[in-house]
């Protein structure tokens, strides 16, 4: 069995928790799976469906770190019970990670070809922002043990440092 190995890197990246938006905004460990589906989704111009390929990946960061982000509120008028914006600002905290590294192997060679000319440019963590995602597209295929590929193969290491 073949693989790419595809890199991605970044300046920061952040992963939010689903469902989990009060006080500071914490990142996830990793990317979430529908996030790379996501990204090998905006590459390729079309949707990538979960049984297309294999993926394996490797995820490293430099470190984490807090930012401050203002947000805009929202209030109700007491008159006729409509929103408008709160005059009002808030301050948000969001954890990111610093130098972000995504190492992905997929086994689906035809998508060589869409991550060397890519529809969309890779985005790690949130896309709100631009993070200064780089690829440097796909390697040359190499072989894979079929044993040692699972459905999911999620292999990933952090590397705990001081920011």
């Amino acid at each position: 069995m073949e693989a790419l190995h595809v890199q991605i890197e970044a300046f920061t990246a952040s992963y939010s928790y689903p469902f989990l938006k009060s006080g500071t905004q914490l990142t996830l460990p990793v990317p979430p799976f529908s996030g790379i589906l996501g990204n090998l989704s905006a590459c390729a111009g079309r949707q990538i469906a979960p049984d297309e390929t294999l993926i394996g990946f490797e995820f490293e960061s430099n470190g984490r770190s807090i930012d401050l982000e203002r947000t805009r509120r929202l209030q109700t008028d007491s008159k006729h019970g409509r929103l408008s914006e709160n005059p009002e600002r808030g301050i948000a905290k969001r954890e990111f990670h610093v130098g972000p590294k995504l190492d992905l192997y997929l086994t689906c060679l035809a998508l060589e070809a869409d991550l060397y000319a890519p529809a969309a440019a890779p985005c790690l963590g949130d896309p709100r922002t631009w993070d200064g995602s780089t690829s440097s597209g796909a390697s040359n295929s190499y072989p894979l043990s079929p044993e040692n590929v699972g459905r999911q193969l999620s292999r990933f290491r952090t590397r705990k440092s001081a920011v």
